[in-house]
Parts: C-alpha cells; structure tokens; sequence
C-alpha cells in the first residue's frame, strides 16, 4: 500500500492501475504531483522521534520482507515474495567470504537478488555498500578504491571479460 520511490521515476505511475498502493513517498529533490488516486508525500515524512516508533509487532523468520524481482531471463520479470530468512541465508551463503565490518561494491540494483543479497551479507556482518549507478568497465577500480571495498556483487556474466579487456 505504500511505496518509496526516486521522485523522477514517479511519473511513471501515470496511467497505471493500482488499487492496492495508497501513498508513495518521493526520495530526492524535485517536485512531485499527485498520481491516479496515488498521494504523493515528500521525503520529510520519513523524519521523525524514533521514540515513537510502535514495535509491538513480532517479526518471525519466515515473514515477508520485501519483493525481489527475477532478471527475466525466462520470460517477464517476475516478483519473488522474499522472507527474512531466505535474505539473511542468501546474504551469509552467496557472500560467505565477507569478513566482519569489510565493504561490498553493490552495483546491481536493489530490487533484483545481485543487489540486495551483498546488501544483507553487508549488514548483517556490520559492513558497508558502496552503492553506485551500474557496472562501468571505466569507473569499476576506481570504485571499488574509493568504497575501500573488498568484494562485488556485479561481476556476474561476460563483466569479468570486459574488465580483463579494458586494462
């Protein structure tokens, strides 16, 4: 029912048929408009006395916390209802090598498993993201020094190639 999204990628709501989503908070700068019956909050409202939260609610393991969505490599993409511990196990599995406190690039995006599993290792192990826009042959060692990072979750595919082929 309520979905946080960059503020430019709001307007792509136009038009869409969403009878479950209520609100959409717009991260960033800009300004943003009301969409197909969709209240549009500003980022503002995330602040708050964190004294105040409610944390009654019992969180188990096997609840959902997020919908992951597939590459699409077999047909459309498609969305993975994802439980907290098939994240955390995902995360600690696929990122096994991860040392405590060490930094990951994360240069895959966040609603797709290459992004958030690096995510998890990294917060579960009490390290860090460097997050940055997508894979770039050009700016990846550079980035990878600059997060002080001691693994990726992008060099997935042909990507090793073309960073083998651009030194």
């Amino acid at each position: 029912s309520v979905m946080v999204a960059h503020h430019s990628l709001v307007e792509r709501l136009d038009g869409l048929q969403l009878p479950h989503l209520r609100e959409v908070v717009a991260i960033g700068t800009g300004a943003c408009t009301s969409q197909s019956g969709v209240t549009v909050l500003d980022e503002s409202v995330l602040q708050g006395d964190p004294a105040t939260l409610d944390e009654s609610v019992e969180i188990n393991h096997w609840d959902i916390q997020s919908i992951i969505y597939t590459s699409g490599t077999t047909g459309h993409s498609k969305g993975v209802l994802s439980p907290y511990l098939q994240l955390y196990m995902t995360g600690m599995t696929v990122y096994g090598y991860m040392g405590d406190g060490e930094a990951i690039l994360v240069n895959l995006p966040l609603f797709h498993v290459g992004g958030t599993s690096p995510t998890y290792a990294a917060l579960v192990r009490g390290g860090s993201i460097y997050l940055v826009d997508g894979f770039s042959t050009v700016k990846f060692w550079d980035q990878v020094r600059q997060g002080r990072c001691v693994t990726t979750s992008g060099l997935i595919g042909v990507m090793a190639a073309f960073l083998a082929k651009s030194e």
